[in-house]
């Protein structure tokens, strides 16, 4: 065996060996998210907690997370109710509130929908995350989207915001911004920096669909569904203990057939983000079936938080 050869071997050997030293750490990382779950003490190693908010798929579930046990043991000295995501965000930041509680990795905020690119490898098993069906969430997008993108978006002069899209038709929106969830969940970027994944006119590859959906099932220890807004609090709560309380719950989270747009005017359109909707969906469901969590059960969370269903 000549020099060269030998190298190559040890180089190979060595490639090896950190292969597998990863998968021990990944291992390990979900192990124990998943014994901090089944404790229902969210601040057994499942801190500091990453919050992937993807638009419009429901701002007010930081409100329930900054009450989740171990989390934030100060909360209760602050009203969070009807406070903007920006000002929760604050709160969440605020170390006396919530100590080494969030995990922002390179991003700079959370509630603006910035990518979570290389900072998975060290977030791996703490993420938490909610998901909407991709067309209805879309369109929420489009004609909810508030100042920043869609229909309604402006422009301001002077304005600090990069991100800004300007007005645009809905086929132009619908190309823009397809796949937003895959985008955010294998690519980084900040809104604020005019860089948000959301926004970036490539749309995902097979590749990154993949790559999402794999990240999705390894990487987050709650997924929940907008659609199911009751039942995804109920969940997390039964996953990690806390009582439900009335701030979780709002007129258009809890009346999911109130929330559906007419999604004719997509015409064949498919969102690149089915394929992970439906990776979220099955995660939802499986783990409805291994903590019993159903609309009967619930009753008691419901009840608690005051919460009047039809």
């Amino acid at each position: 065996m000549n020099f060269i050869s030998f190298l190559s071997m040890v180089t190979l050997l060595l490639r090896i060996v950190s292969l597998e030293c990863v998968l021990q750490t990944t291992r390990g990382r979900r192990a124990r998210a998943r014994a901090a779950a089944s404790s229902g003490d969210v601040s057994q190693s499942v801190k500091p907690l990453l919050y992937l908010h993807i638009p419009k798929t429901g701002s007010g579930f930081l409100r329930s997370l900054l009450h989740l046990p171990g989390l934030c043991p100060s909360i209760e000295q602050v009203d969070i109710v009807g406070y903007s995501p920006a000002l929760l965000e604050q709160w969440a930041r605020n170390q006396s509130i919530c100590p080494h509680a969030f995990a922002f990795g390179a991003r700079k905020f959370f509630w603006q929908h910035d990518g979570l690119g290389s900072d998975y490898a060290d977030l791996l098993g703490h993420g938490m995350i909610m998901m909407r069906q991709p067309e209805q969430r879309i369109l929420s997008d489009y004609h909810n989207g508030g100042f920043l993108h869609g229909e309604h978006a402006v422009s301001r002069p002077g304005n600090s915001l990069k991100g800004l899209l300007p007005p645009m038709a809905l086929p132009d929106f619908l190309r823009r911004t397809s796949g937003c969830a895959v985008k955010m969940l294998t690519r980084g970027g900040e809104a604020l920096e005019g860089t948000s994944p959301c926004t970036m006119p490539q749309p995902p590859s097979a590749a990154e669909v993949s790559l999402a959906k794999q990240r999705l099932r390894e990487g987050f220890v709650f997924v929940g569904l907008t659609e199911e807004w009751n039942l995804s609090v109920c969940l997390l709560h039964t996953m990690f203990g806390g009582s439900c309380q009335a701030f979780e719950f709002n007129k258009e989270h809890s009346n999911p057939t109130g929330m559906m747009r007419n999604d004719t005017e997509l015409g064949s359109f498919r969102d690149h983000d089915g394929p992970v909707y439906e990776e979220a969906r099955e995660i939802f469901h499986t783990n409805l079936r291994k903590y019993g969590v159903t609309s009967e059960s619930c009753k008691s969370c419901w009840s608690a938080a005051g919460l009047v269903l039809e």
